[in-house]
Protein backbone atom coordinates (compact mmCIF):
# COMPACT_ATOMS: atom_id res chain seq x y z
CA UNK A 1 0.00 0.00 0.00
CA UNK A 2 2.63 2.59 0.83
CA UNK A 3 4.31 2.01 -2.55
CA UNK A 4 1.05 2.48 -4.50
CA UNK A 5 0.34 5.78 -2.66
CA UNK A 6 3.88 6.96 -3.39
CA UNK A 7 3.51 6.39 -7.15
CA UNK A 8 0.18 8.22 -7.31
CA UNK A 9 1.59 11.13 -5.31
CA UNK A 10 4.67 11.32 -7.57
CA UNK A 11 2.49 11.30 -10.70
CA UNK A 12 0.37 14.10 -9.29
CA UNK A 13 3.39 16.25 -8.62
CA UNK A 14 4.56 15.84 -12.22
CA UNK A 15 1.26 17.18 -13.59
CA UNK A 16 1.36 20.14 -11.22
CA UNK A 17 4.93 20.93 -12.25
CA UNK A 18 3.95 20.88 -15.93
CA UNK A 19 1.03 23.21 -15.28
CA UNK A 20 3.24 25.59 -13.29
CA UNK A 21 6.00 25.53 -15.90
CA UNK A 22 3.49 26.19 -18.68
CA UNK A 23 1.97 29.09 -16.79
CA UNK A 24 5.41 30.56 -16.15
CA UNK A 25 6.34 30.23 -19.82
CA UNK A 26 3.12 31.90 -20.94
CA UNK A 27 3.66 34.72 -18.46
CA UNK A 28 7.22 35.18 -19.65
CA UNK A 29 6.18 35.29 -23.30
CA UNK A 30 3.35 37.72 -22.58
CA UNK A 31 5.75 40.07 -20.78
CA UNK A 32 8.61 39.83 -23.33
CA UNK A 33 6.63 40.17 -26.57
CA UNK A 34 5.43 43.76 -25.87
CA UNK A 35 9.02 44.74 -25.07
CA UNK A 36 10.18 43.23 -28.35
CA UNK A 37 7.39 44.91 -30.30
CA UNK A 38 8.09 48.24 -28.59
CA UNK A 39 11.77 47.96 -29.49
CA UNK A 40 10.85 47.09 -33.06
CA UNK A 41 8.53 50.11 -33.23
CA UNK A 42 11.27 52.38 -31.84
CA UNK A 43 13.75 51.11 -34.41
CA UNK A 44 11.20 51.66 -37.17
CA UNK A 45 10.55 55.22 -36.00
CA UNK A 46 14.28 55.95 -35.84
CA UNK A 47 14.81 54.52 -39.32
CA UNK A 48 11.93 56.54 -40.77
CA UNK A 49 13.16 59.73 -39.07
CA UNK A 50 16.67 59.20 -40.46
CA UNK A 51 15.27 58.77 -43.98
CA UNK A 52 13.10 61.86 -43.55
CA UNK A 53 16.09 63.93 -42.36
CA UNK A 54 18.07 62.86 -45.43
CA UNK A 55 15.19 63.90 -47.69
CA UNK A 56 14.98 67.26 -45.90
CA UNK A 57 18.66 68.00 -46.46
CA UNK A 58 18.38 66.92 -50.09
CA UNK A 59 15.38 69.26 -50.51
CA UNK A 60 17.33 72.25 -49.14
CA UNK A 61 20.34 71.44 -51.31
CA UNK A 62 18.06 71.21 -54.36
CA UNK A 63 16.53 74.62 -53.56
CA UNK A 64 20.02 76.15 -53.28
CA UNK A 65 20.94 74.63 -56.64
CA UNK A 66 17.80 76.06 -58.25
CA UNK A 67 18.60 79.47 -56.69
CA UNK A 68 22.15 79.29 -58.11
CA UNK A 69 20.77 78.60 -61.59
CA UNK A 70 18.57 81.70 -61.43
CA UNK A 71 17.15 83.43 -58.35
CA UNK A 72 13.98 84.21 -60.31
CA UNK A 73 13.21 80.46 -60.27
CA UNK A 74 12.20 80.89 -56.62
CA UNK A 75 8.59 81.85 -57.27
CA UNK A 76 6.26 81.72 -54.26
CA UNK A 77 4.29 78.47 -54.15
CA UNK A 78 4.47 74.80 -53.12
CA UNK A 79 6.39 72.34 -55.29
CA UNK A 80 7.87 68.89 -55.67
CA UNK A 81 11.40 68.26 -56.97
CA UNK A 82 12.81 66.46 -59.98
CA UNK A 83 16.29 65.74 -61.35
CA UNK A 84 15.23 63.89 -64.48
CA UNK A 85 17.05 66.41 -66.70
CA UNK A 86 20.35 66.08 -64.82
CA UNK A 87 19.84 69.15 -62.64
CA UNK A 88 17.34 70.07 -59.93
CA UNK A 89 14.10 71.79 -60.87
CA UNK A 90 10.65 72.23 -59.36
CA UNK A 91 8.07 69.75 -60.61
CA UNK A 92 4.44 69.36 -59.61
CA UNK A 93 3.13 70.05 -56.12
CA UNK A 94 5.05 67.29 -54.27
CA UNK A 95 7.29 64.30 -54.78
CA UNK A 96 6.63 60.82 -53.31
CA UNK A 97 9.15 58.13 -52.32
CA UNK A 98 7.36 55.04 -51.00
CA UNK A 99 5.65 56.08 -47.78
CA UNK A 100 7.35 59.53 -47.79
CA UNK A 101 5.93 62.74 -49.31
CA UNK A 102 8.09 65.85 -49.69
CA UNK A 103 7.05 69.43 -50.47
CA UNK A 104 9.07 72.62 -50.95
CA UNK A 105 7.19 75.80 -49.99
CA UNK A 106 8.53 79.19 -51.14
CA UNK A 107 7.32 82.43 -49.56
CA UNK A 108 8.44 86.06 -49.45
CA UNK A 109 10.88 87.08 -46.74
CA UNK A 110 9.93 90.04 -44.55
CA UNK A 111 12.18 92.21 -42.39
CA UNK A 112 11.77 94.99 -39.83
CA UNK A 113 13.59 98.33 -40.01
CA UNK A 114 16.64 96.69 -38.45
CA UNK A 115 16.62 94.11 -41.25
CA UNK A 116 15.65 91.31 -38.86
CA UNK A 117 13.65 88.50 -40.45
CA UNK A 118 10.11 88.34 -39.05
CA UNK A 119 6.58 87.24 -39.97
CA UNK A 120 5.47 90.78 -40.84
CA UNK A 121 7.18 93.90 -42.09
CA UNK A 122 8.64 94.98 -45.42
CA UNK A 123 9.11 92.39 -48.16
CA UNK A 124 12.76 91.81 -49.00
CA UNK A 125 12.76 91.22 -52.75
CA UNK A 126 16.29 89.80 -52.58
CA UNK A 127 15.45 86.94 -50.19
CA UNK A 128 13.02 84.00 -50.18
CA UNK A 129 11.98 81.73 -47.30
CA UNK A 130 12.28 78.02 -48.16
CA UNK A 131 10.38 75.44 -46.06
CA UNK A 132 10.90 71.74 -46.83
CA UNK A 133 8.41 69.29 -45.28
CA UNK A 134 8.64 65.48 -45.29
CA UNK A 135 5.63 63.51 -44.00
CA UNK A 136 4.84 59.80 -43.73
CA UNK A 137 2.87 57.20 -41.73
CA UNK A 138 4.56 54.82 -39.29
CA UNK A 139 1.40 52.76 -39.34
CA UNK A 140 -2.18 53.47 -40.40
CA UNK A 141 -3.32 56.62 -38.61
CA UNK A 142 0.08 57.19 -36.99
CA UNK A 143 1.72 60.06 -38.96
CA UNK A 144 5.22 61.50 -38.72
CA UNK A 145 6.61 64.78 -40.03
CA UNK A 146 9.94 66.62 -40.26
CA UNK A 147 10.32 70.31 -41.27
CA UNK A 148 13.38 72.45 -42.13
CA UNK A 149 13.56 76.16 -43.07
CA UNK A 150 16.25 78.25 -44.76
CA UNK A 151 16.48 81.76 -46.24
CA UNK A 152 18.04 82.05 -49.71
CA UNK A 153 19.26 85.39 -51.09
CA UNK A 154 20.03 86.75 -54.51
CA UNK A 155 23.70 87.53 -53.96
CA UNK A 156 24.23 88.86 -57.49
CA UNK A 157 21.93 91.81 -56.79
CA UNK A 158 22.00 91.96 -53.02
CA UNK A 159 24.08 94.66 -51.38
CA UNK A 160 23.86 93.05 -47.96
CA UNK A 161 21.39 93.41 -45.14
CA UNK A 162 23.13 96.46 -43.66
CA UNK A 163 21.17 99.69 -44.12
CA UNK A 164 24.32 101.44 -45.34
CA UNK A 165 24.42 99.12 -48.36
CA UNK A 166 21.22 100.68 -49.70
CA UNK A 167 21.84 104.36 -48.89
CA UNK A 168 23.05 106.53 -51.76
CA UNK A 169 24.65 109.86 -50.79
CA UNK A 170 25.11 112.24 -53.69
CA UNK A 171 27.54 115.12 -53.19
CA UNK A 172 28.12 116.04 -56.84
CA UNK A 173 25.53 118.82 -56.63
CA UNK A 174 26.89 120.32 -53.38
CA UNK A 175 27.33 124.10 -53.37
CA UNK A 176 27.77 127.07 -51.02
CA UNK A 177 25.19 129.78 -50.36
CA UNK A 178 24.26 132.37 -47.69
CA UNK A 179 27.61 134.15 -47.59
CA UNK A 180 29.32 130.83 -48.21
CA UNK A 181 28.30 129.59 -44.74
CA UNK A 182 25.72 127.07 -45.93
CA UNK A 183 26.66 123.74 -47.59
CA UNK A 184 23.64 122.65 -49.63
CA UNK A 185 22.75 120.48 -52.61
CA UNK A 186 23.41 117.08 -50.95
CA UNK A 187 20.80 114.37 -51.59
CA UNK A 188 19.98 111.02 -49.99
CA UNK A 189 18.19 108.03 -51.50
CA UNK A 190 17.18 104.58 -50.25
CA UNK A 191 17.49 101.99 -53.04
CA UNK A 192 16.71 99.00 -50.80
CA UNK A 193 13.51 97.11 -50.09
CA UNK A 194 13.23 98.08 -46.42
CA UNK A 195 13.39 101.47 -44.65
CA UNK A 196 16.59 103.17 -43.52
CA UNK A 197 16.76 105.18 -40.30
CA UNK A 198 19.39 107.92 -40.08
CA UNK A 199 20.48 108.06 -36.45
CA UNK A 200 23.61 110.26 -36.38
CA UNK A 201 25.64 112.42 -38.77
CA UNK A 202 29.24 113.61 -38.75
CA UNK A 203 30.90 116.20 -40.96
CA UNK A 204 34.61 116.85 -41.38
CA UNK A 205 36.08 119.95 -42.98
CA UNK A 206 39.47 121.59 -43.31
CA UNK A 207 39.16 124.98 -41.57
CA UNK A 208 38.42 126.27 -38.06
CA UNK A 209 34.74 127.16 -38.53
CA UNK A 210 32.07 125.46 -36.43
CA UNK A 211 28.73 123.88 -37.37
CA UNK A 212 25.49 125.43 -36.12
CA UNK A 213 22.64 123.55 -37.82
CA UNK A 214 21.69 120.47 -39.87
CA UNK A 215 18.47 120.38 -41.88
CA UNK A 216 17.10 117.30 -43.71
CA UNK A 217 13.89 117.09 -45.77
CA UNK A 218 12.81 120.58 -44.66
CA UNK A 219 13.18 119.76 -40.94
CA UNK A 220 15.94 120.95 -38.60
CA UNK A 221 17.30 117.71 -37.08
CA UNK A 222 20.18 119.23 -35.10
CA UNK A 223 20.86 122.76 -33.86
CA UNK A 224 23.47 124.06 -31.46
CA UNK A 225 20.91 125.64 -29.09
CA UNK A 226 18.45 122.87 -28.36
CA UNK A 227 17.69 120.27 -31.06
CA UNK A 228 19.59 116.97 -30.85
CA UNK A 229 22.94 116.68 -29.06
CA UNK A 230 25.56 117.68 -28.11
CA UNK A 231 24.64 121.27 -27.31
CA UNK A 232 26.67 124.17 -28.60
CA UNK A 233 28.47 124.88 -31.85
CA UNK A 234 30.72 121.97 -32.81
CA UNK A 235 34.07 121.58 -34.54
CA UNK A 236 34.98 119.27 -37.42
CA UNK A 237 34.63 115.52 -36.74
CA UNK A 238 32.12 115.68 -33.85
CA UNK A 239 29.30 113.15 -34.13
CA UNK A 240 25.88 114.81 -34.00
CA UNK A 241 22.96 112.85 -32.55
CA UNK A 242 20.20 114.14 -34.82
CA UNK A 243 16.47 113.64 -34.62
CA UNK A 244 15.97 110.38 -36.51
CA UNK A 245 15.06 110.56 -40.19
CA UNK A 246 13.41 107.55 -41.87
CA UNK A 247 13.91 106.99 -45.58
CA UNK A 248 11.13 104.68 -46.85
CA UNK A 249 11.95 101.66 -48.97
CA UNK A 250 12.85 102.51 -52.58
CA UNK A 251 12.32 106.18 -51.74
CA UNK A 252 12.81 109.05 -54.10
CA UNK A 253 15.51 111.65 -53.57
CA UNK A 254 15.49 113.34 -50.16
CA UNK A 255 17.29 116.63 -49.75
CA UNK A 256 19.83 117.17 -47.03
CA UNK A 257 18.93 120.83 -47.11
CA UNK A 258 22.03 122.18 -45.45
CA UNK A 259 24.87 122.22 -43.00
CA UNK A 260 25.12 125.74 -41.64
CA UNK A 261 28.47 127.05 -40.32
CA UNK A 262 29.77 130.03 -38.33
CA UNK A 263 31.85 131.35 -41.23
CA UNK A 264 32.89 130.94 -44.85
CA UNK A 265 33.49 127.39 -46.19
CA UNK A 266 34.87 128.24 -49.63
CA UNK A 267 37.71 126.02 -50.89
CA UNK A 268 37.26 123.61 -47.99
CA UNK A 269 37.44 119.81 -48.36
CA UNK A 270 34.26 118.27 -46.97
CA UNK A 271 33.33 114.72 -45.88
CA UNK A 272 29.85 113.70 -44.75
CA UNK A 273 29.20 110.55 -42.66
CA UNK A 274 25.79 108.99 -41.95
CA UNK A 275 25.29 106.41 -39.21
CA UNK A 276 22.18 104.25 -39.54
CA UNK A 277 20.04 102.75 -36.75
CA UNK A 278 21.73 99.36 -37.27
CA UNK A 279 25.13 100.95 -36.51
CA UNK A 280 26.48 100.82 -40.06
CA UNK A 281 28.06 103.91 -41.64
CA UNK A 282 28.11 105.41 -45.14
CA UNK A 283 30.14 108.45 -46.21
CA UNK A 284 31.08 110.56 -49.23
CA UNK A 285 33.78 113.18 -49.80
CA UNK A 286 34.15 116.28 -51.94
CA UNK A 287 37.26 118.37 -52.55
CA UNK A 288 37.29 122.16 -52.55
CA UNK A 289 33.74 123.37 -51.85
CA UNK A 290 32.79 126.24 -54.12
CA UNK A 291 29.75 128.36 -54.79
Amino acid sequence: MPKIFSKRFSKGLSIIEVVIATAFFVTLVVSIVPLYLDGFDTNLRDTNKLQADMMLQQGLEAARSIRDQNFNNLVSGTYGLSRSTGYWRFSGAQDVFGKFTRTVNITDSKRDVGCNVQSSGTTDVYTKKITVTVSWNYTAGNPGQEVATEYLSNWSGYGGCEQSANLVIELSGAYLSSNEQRVAGITLRNVGSFPITIDKVTAEWTNDEQIEEVKIASSIVWKYNGIGSPDGRQSSGVELDVQNVVLPATSGVISLDHFFFTGEMEHVDFTFYVKMADGTVKYEHIDNLDD
